[in-house]
């Protein structure tokens, strides 16, 4: 209170100060206050309204129509009627159009979601402007996606000063045509100008960020896009039948000698058990018995987590080689910035003026906001990937802390998304329906290692991963 009252008087008596000076020396008042309002005058920050292209799953939209048919028919049989191949044509063509429109309303509720988070967003320690960032999503098939994006110099994606596009890259013939045509902007200078966005080298597997970047020179090589980090690749692992192995008296150190880099047949075991065939033995034809002996050993490819699987079934598996990430594997979904207008260093060498570059600087920035934030944020990223609760998914499980660990999809919710074209996989809720659970997330992060462990994996090792 007695601040408050200090404060009135000085306003008072500064108003009789100014009241008994000259108009000089009162203009010079103004002016130094006009200065520092200047000077202390809070950032505006810029409203901006991005184009994210996306792609949704439309498999199920088949089964959705056949569905109702199928209904449609039933309902008429009871009355003793048989549709007609016409009016199946026409109730096909009626399904799929109140299916699209209900996908397309489920797609629109999921962007007025998204948008609400941003508005909400509260800044932390990383200062990002996402309360002042709306989202226009355009939500595509596949096929109509590639069409699109492959389409050369395709105008709808090409970006004004005030707008701003993220593109997803689906495929290495997408990503080489939009990077050969200059449509999409190198990362380097974002990805380290601001500490967070950097984080992303360490989140993502360490051999999709080195795989993706382009060769600018026999020394430098440089980042277009951020993949989404998914498993990567895949193992060749012998499956062994332990019921035979073990009828053979061969261990698990004589299965691990068997198998060669060289060779995808090892002729000790081959001989041991052709020779134990021709000899009838009895104790070994009724350890046997059943078993496709053909089928001993096999070599396949596959996940960690397969191998995992075999061994479970009751086989030695040894992993013979470690996955090796291809190009294929860092474009299967990953997120690029369409080249702001302004920004022609690629193109013609020239410097743009410094204006320009705030508004370079400002519009890769705040798209990068979004690109990061997608691939971190769990909220964010599952309102992408599966929508609103109770709405488009159904929540199965849940920790103690009510997070949601698991979800599956409502037949009456209509939204769907591929789990590579979203963000980080690592960050999606668990999803039977989609072969995404914890069982695969764990091996998977085994797997993104890229290591080979030394290790025979048999039924009494599942479990434990080896170091």
């Amino acid at each position: 209170m007695k601040k408050i009252i200090c404060l009135v008087l000085c306003v008072v008596a500064m108003c009789f100060t100014l009241v008994g000076c000259s108009d000089d020396v009162y203009g010079d008042i103004i002016e130094n206050l006009d200065e520092i309002n200047q000077i202390w005058t809070p950032e505006v920050v810029e409203e901006m309204e991005f184009d994210l292209y996306v792609v949704f799953d439309d498999s199920f939209v088949d089964g959705a129509v056949a569905k109702a048919v199928e209904e449609a028919r039933a309902e008429k049989e009871q009355d003793g009627s048989v549709l007609t191949e016409a009016e199946i044509a026409e109730l096909k063509a009626a399904a799929r159009a109140d299916i699209l429109e209900k996908v397309n309303g489920a797609q629109t509720t999921v962007e007025s979601r998204i948008n609400k988070y941003l508005e909400n967003y509260k800044q932390d320690q990383r200062k990002f402007d996402l309360q002042k960032t709306t989202l226009d999503i355009h939500y595509l098939t596949a096929d109509e996606y590639e069409a699109k994006m492959l389409a050369a110099a395709d105008p709808s994606i090409a970006n004004d000063d005030d707008r701003a596009d993220i593109v997803l890259i689906i495929g290495e013939q997408m990503f080489n045509t939009l990077y050969s045509e200059k449509r999409i902007a190198c990362l380097d200078d974002i990805l380290t100008a601001a500490p967070p966005y950097g984080t992303l080298y360490g989140q993502v597997a360490e051999s999709l960020f080195a795989t993706s970047k382009v060769a600018v020179t026999d020394k430098v090589s440089s980042v277009y896009c951020v993949p989404n980090d998914h498993i990567v690749g895949e193992y060749r692992y012998a499956v062994v039948n332990k019921t035979v192995a073990d009828a053979l008296y061969m261990g698990t150190d004589s299965v691990r000698a068997m198998v060669s880099e060289d060779s995808e047949m090892t002729v000790e075991f081959m001989n041991r058990l052709n020779n134990a065939i021709d000899r009838a033995d009895p104790a070994f034809v009724s350890r046997v018995e059943g078993i496709d002996l053909d089928k001993a050993v096999q070599f396949v490819s596959g996940t960690y987590a397969d191998a995992y699987t075999y061994a479970e079934a009751g086989n030695y598996v040894v992993l013979v080689s470690t996955p090796v990430a291809l190009k294929a594997d860092a474009y299967t979904g990953a997120f690029a910035i369409v080249r702001h207008p302004l920004d022609n260093m690629a193109i013609t060498g020239e410097e743009p003026s410094k204006q320009a570059k705030e508004k370079i600087s400002t519009y890769y920035n705040r798209c990068m906001e979004v690109i990061f934030e997608l691939n971190t944020s769990v909220e964010l990223h599952n309102l992408l990937q599966y929508g609103a609760a109770n709405i488009h998914y159904d929540i199965v499980e849940q920790d103690d802390d009510g997070n949601i660990l698991s979800v599956k999809y409502r037949d009456d919710g209509f939204y769907r998304m591929n789990l590579l074209y979203t963000g980080d996989i690592n960050t999606s809720y668990f999803n039977e329906e989609l072969g995404w659970t914890e069982f695969v997330s764990e091996y998977g992060a085994e797997q993104n290692k890229c290591e080979k462990p030394d290790v025979v994996l048999n039924y009494d090792s599942f479990g434990v991963v080896a170091e």
